[in-house]
């Protein structure tokens, strides 16, 4: 139902013709789809990538074929590249004056918020009493989705963890036999994250912008820019934040959040 009303969304604005349909079995895509499905069964995600791009090229990366190669990559599991193909196509939509992502068909806001990892962050957010989509939207912050994701600071993993953290965390949940570089491990980085977000929340005193603010420049600028004021307006605690990177990070994840909450509903 959400692929045919998609399709007559595109219709009802055009946007679809014989040469831009997201028909991937067009006889002159058969070589190129052929082998992206070879290279994703192979799991070799770099090649994947290039083959995908090379089908949207050659359909001048038409919403309907964006969408088509995005949902192919996200059911053969490359969650964050079918991602960033999701964002692509909530551009090439923007540009053409559709700029509301809650407005749009579900079919592009699954494709670009998707539901990564839902059991593990469904089930670890839960356990830690935090909001599931605050928890998405902090791990396609973080991380884009990728496990084995390292920044320059040597935080890993989905959630994004640097060592002594992660240290903390393991040693308060008793993690069996705890190494540093499980927090590339998915089953390892979703609870950590969700058990690090919710003493955030409560430290924070149950603000999970607040709790946000910290998670990314530490808790002791974030109490700064609390300035003693626990009510304060959402607005002016985003204003007052002066981290550039931090000011960006609140306002991703609280829209990251929202959109989550729109498309999906209760998980």
């Amino acid at each position: 139902g959400e692929w045919a009303e998609w399709d007559a969304w595109l219709s009802s604005r055009t946007l679809v013709s014989p040469a831009t349909s997201g028909d991937l079995n067009a006889p002159d895509l058969a070589v190129a789809v052929g082998r992206l499905d070879a290279l994703l069964a192979s799991g070799l995600l770099p090649e994947s990538e290039d083959a995908a791009r090379e089908i949207c090229n050659r359909r001048a990366y038409s919403p309907a074929v964006l969408a088509a190669v995005a949902d192919r990559l996200r059911a053969a599991g490359h969650v964050s590249f079918s991602m960033t193909l999701g964002h692509r196509l909530l551009k090439v939509l923007e540009a053409i004056g559709e700029t509301s992502t809650l407005a749009l068909p579900s079919v592009a806001r699954k494709l670009a918020y998707p539901l990564a990892y839902a059991r593990l962050v469904a089930d670890s957010a839960t356990r830690e009493g935090i909001d599931p989509y605050l928890l998405l939207a902090l791990m396609k912050q973080e991380s884009w989705f990728d496990p084995s994701a390292e920044s320059k600071a040597n935080a890993r993993g989905l959630t994004q963890f640097i060592r002594p953290t992660a240290t903390a965390i393991a040693r308060e949940l008793d993690w069996p036999n705890w190494s540093w570089d499980d927090m590339f491990h998915p089953y390892v980085a979703v609870p950590f994250g969700a058990r690090y977000v919710s003493s955030l929340i409560r430290d924070f005193r149950g603000n999970p912008l607040f709790a946000t603010a910290a998670y990314n420049a530490g808790p002791g600028p974030a109490t700064n820019w609390i300035g003693g004021e626990w009510e304060k307006d959402p607005d002016q605690f985003v204003a007052g934040i002066t981290y550039r990177e931090t000011r960006g990070y609140v306002t991703s994840i609280a829209t990251y959040t929202e959109v989550y909450r729109d498309t999906y509903g209760s998980i």
